[in-house]
């Protein structure tokens, strides 16, 4: 028999339209997400645990690329050859690539605090980025909309463009509460994850059971979630912890390449998808794989 508390929570978590973990007692879950959480991993959604401490990553001898045998990923080879090459010059300089995003047939590459290489992106952003750079700001993250709007999150502060108003409301919310929001990504559908503070997370409304659920659980373990991304039919993969990753997408071929990198014991950076689904992985300093 249920307690009149987890009553009550149950009914607030059903009712309320956004999902944010402050507004939970996530204790009163603990019995009930036990179940949930062997299920996640019977599902495969945490198909590799993390190593519990991170080795050096398995250094590879062979040139980049060689070892996944990666294929162009745009009909424009023009194209992917100005990403690769603007990886391989940062490779070659030592520089340490925090994360790679495309969006459309933009594309940014964010290297140590706030240095960037960029094409086809909104002017706006770029105009931001540029002052982030000048105040030698720490970019943590960015994310695009469907409508080409945009998130950018530096230092402890969000600037924001053409975002859904939901999204606008809650980044004010915590903000005002005084908590310091790390890390904000768009599902396909304009829906935010939102993480704040020490791992705690914000969520529209409508985010899927499977990704509430699967961040409940990293969070429960004490592992640090360190990126989100969203293939074409909305699928989520998530990396945490050293080179922890759980996902609801049945993408074999990216799957293959993350287990690869996990096994070897690899940091995995980013990942990103452009509009046919085709990707970039970035690993380790400035490791990358493209397909």
């Amino acid at each position: 028999m249920l307690k009149n508390n987890s009553i009550i929570i149950l009914l607030l978590f059903f009712f309320n339209p956004v999902f944010s973990q402050d507004f939970i007692d996530t204790t009163a879950y603990k019995s009930s997400l036990m179940n949930i959480s062997e299920k996640i991993v019977n599902n495969k959604i945490n198909k590799i645990k993390p190593s519990q401490t991170i080795k050096e990553p398995t250094k590879i001898k062979l040139k980049k690329r060689e070892m996944f045998s990666p294929k162009s990923f745009l009909n424009d080879n023009t194209y992917i050859s100005v990403v690769e090459n603007k990886l391989i010059e940062l490779s070659e300089k030592n520089k340490i690539v925090k994360f790679a995003l495309y969006n459309g047939k933009g594309y940014i590459i964010v290297y140590n605090d706030n240095g960037y290489y960029s094409s086809g992106l909104p002017k706006e952003l770029i105009q931001t980025l540029k002052f982030i750079n000048s105040q030698k700001g720490n970019i943590k993250s960015i994310s695009f909309t469907k409508e080409n709007g945009w998130v950018v999150v530096y230092n402890n502060k969000v600037e924001y463009y053409n975002i859904p108003k939901e999204t606008v409301d809650e980044i004010k919310r915590i903000q005002k509460r005084k908590k310091i929001i790390n890390l904000l990504f768009f599902s396909n559908k304009n829906e935010h994850v939102i993480i704040y503070d020490e791992n705690k997370f914000s969520l529209s409304k409508g985010i899927s059971r499977d990704l509430v659920n699967t961040l409940k659980k990293i969070v429960s373990d004490s592992y640090k979630i360190n990126f989100i991304c969203f293939d074409k039919k909305n699928d989520f993969i998530i990396l945490f912890g050293s080179n922890g990753y759980s996902y609801s997408s049945s993408n074999e071929k990216i799957l293959k390449d993350i287990k690869t990198l996990n096994e070897q014991n690899h940091i995995i950076k980013s990942i990103s998808f452009n509009d046919k689904s085709e990707l970039l992985i970035i690993y380790d300093n400035s490791s990358y794989i493209i397909e």
